[in-house]
């Protein structure tokens, strides 16, 4: 499955970008976008920002504490990941 996506803003003097999921969700998601905007700490560092918004299906709402939990784990290993990359980089 592919995912299909369009930037929505992009601002490189402040370093932001937003893009909105046109294609490729799972069932249960309507619509999701996401912001990413990098914050320059110093010549070696930066605090990059994610702000996602998920349009969800009636019928999963249920589900979202679970989903949460599940969601928490992911990140934390993207997390890893792109301290990772960004240290080696």
């Amino acid at each position: 499955m592919s995912v299909k996506e369009e930037v929505t803003h992009l601002d490189r003097d402040s370093m932001e970008v937003t893009y909105l999921v046109l294609s490729g969700l799972p069932g249960m998601m309507r619509r999701v976008v996401n912001a990413w905007k990098i914050e320059k700490i110093d010549d070696n560092s930066c605090i990059v920002r994610s702000d996602t918004n998920f349009d969800l299906a009636w019928w999963i709402l249920p589900l979202v504490p679970l989903m949460k939990l599940q969601m928490k784990g992911a990140i934390k290993s993207f997390l890893r990941e792109m301290k990772t990359a960004a240290e080696n980089s």
